[in-house]
């Protein structure tokens, strides 16, 4: 499906749109609508949707996998980690892909508190994706989300940039 190769987005939800017309539950067309209304950053539609995929096939490990990486966009750590702990309990056929995103966020929820600080520090928020390795405590401070900035911070080694994409 074009939504899941992350083309033609708007063109998917328009077709995922007419299919869902005609079955109105079925939890593969939702996820793909909601997939799809992620990846336009189209956040409250999406997670109703991909929330009725889970609702109507709580077992399908890629609804709860696209609900975890939803939630997480949207800062919602401890919901994103039981979604993907679910995604691997119903047999995801990537568990290696969600483990490595369970553990990225593990470390981000450890680390709120160096996360807090970072945003007062910079005044704004690094992307998601990158990794603050240089905070004032000289803790690995984990993966952030938000805007884009540039910021200076101090560790033990001196000056580093906190860089967001």
């Amino acid at each position: 499906m074009l939504a899941d190769r992350g083309i033609r987005l708007r063109d998917s939800v328009s077709y995922v749109e007419r299919a869902l017309r005609l079955d109105p539950r079925n939890p593969a067309y939702l996820d793909s609508l909601g997939w799809a209304q992620f990846k336009l950053a189209l956040y409250e539609p999406a997670e109703k949707n991909l929330r009725d995929a889970a609702r109507y096939d709580g077992s399908d490990p890629t609804i709860r996998e696209h609900l975890g990486d939803l939630l997480m966009a949207t800062g919602r750590v401890a919901e994103a980690l039981k979604e993907w702990e679910a995604a691997l309990n119903s047999g995801h056929e990537d568990p290696d892909k969600v483990r490595g995103k369970l553990e990225k966020a593990r470390v981000l929820a450890e680390n709120e508190e160096i996360v807090v600080g970072v945003r007062k520090i910079t005044g704004c928020f690094v992307s998601l994706g990158q990794w603050v390795t240089h905070h004032p405590t000289g803790r690995r401070a984990g993966e952030l989300a938000g805007n884009s900035c540039r910021a200076r911070g101090r560790s033990r080694g001196g000056n580093r940039w906190l860089t967001g994409v």
